[in-house]
C-alpha cells in the first residue's frame, strides 16, 4: 500500500468496522428476544467471521484490510456505546452520509462521534 492510499485504507477499515458492529448490534436487538440460544449462535457467527478461509483472506488482501477479533469487538463496542447514549435512531445516523462515518479515534470513543455530528445524548435511550 502506498502512502497515497493510506487515508483511503483507514477510511475503508473504519467503514467495515462500523458495518460489522452495526450488524451485530441490530441482530442482537432483534434476535435476542426471539432465540433462547442467541448467545451461542452469535458467538459462532463471530468466530466464523474472524476465522475465515482462503476466500475471506483473499478479499481482505485485495482490499488491504484485516478484520481481526479486536476490530469486531471495537465495532460492537462503538455501536453499543451509541445505542446506550442516543438509542437506535442515533445509531442509524451512521448511514446518513459519508461524513457521518466514524474516524479511528471515534471508534474508540463513541462520545467523540456524537459530539462531531452534534447529536445530543438522550438520557432516556
Amino acid at each position: 500500500r502506498s502512502p497515497r492510499q493510506e487515508p483511503s485504507a483507514r477510511a475503508l477499515r473504519c467503514l467495515v468496522i462500523a458495518m460489522v458492529g452495526y450488524g451485530d448490534c441490530i441482530l442482537e436487538h432483534l434476535a435476542k428476544p426471539l432465540l433462547p440460544e442467541f448467545g451461542k449462535i452469535h458467538e459462532a457467527v463471530r468466530r466464523h467471521r474472524v476465522d475465515q478461509g482462503d476466500s475471506g483472506r483473499f478479499v481482505e488482501n485485495l482490499l488491504g484490510i484485516r478484520l481481526d477479533r479486536d476490530a469486531v469487538l471495537l465495532g460492537q463496542s462503538f455501536c453499543s456505546g451509541i445505542v446506550e447514549r442516543v438509542g437506535y435512531s442515533g445509531l442509524h445516523q451512521l448511514w446518513e452520509s459519508e461524513s457521518m462515518l466514524p474516524t479511528p479515534s471515534e471508534l474508540e470513543a463513541p462520545g467523540l462521534w456524537l459530539a462531531r455530528i452534534e447529536l445530543p445524548e438522550d438520557p432516556s435511550a
